[in-house]
């Protein structure tokens, strides 16, 4: 009973990895094309840090009514527009799809001009 009741506790304890290939890249900031000596041009040429990705867990999305909950996480991008790594830290979004109100949850503010494909995609 002890070999099976121990690493069933144990898989119960520790935390499960999250599933990189359910995140999708809604939206993106970049500033690859940033001018000498501006401080995009330093991130992007210096350090590859060419932009900004919103990420959405697609698995997350749910729907009640006019409202929709999902899980959200911004990245860095390389000049390619592609996340330096794949590990995404679930923060919980709400969108409010007839009044475009984005936001964590219960501080929710009018989408951006960014934010305005990330409310498409969880809204369609």
């Amino acid at each position: 009973m002890k070999r099976l009741l121990i690493p069933l506790l144990a898989a119960l304890a520790l935390p499960t990895a999250v599933n990189a290939e359910t995140w999708v890249q809604a939206a993106s900031l970049m500033h690859d094309d940033a001018k000498p000596g501006t401080l995009g041009y330093f991130l992007c040429k210096e350090n590859n840090d060419c932009g900004m990705g919103l990420f959405v867990d697609v698995k997350s999305i749910v729907k009640r009514g006019d409202f929709v909950y999902f899980n959200f996480d911004t990245k860095p991008l390389n000049k390619y527009a592609v996340p330096k790594d794949r590990e995404f830290e679930a923060v919980g979004w709400t969108a409010d799809c007839k009044k475009k109100l984005l936001g964590p949850n219960l501080k929710m503010r009018p989408a951006s001009e960014r934010e305005i494909k990330l409310l498409k995609l969880v809204c369609d």
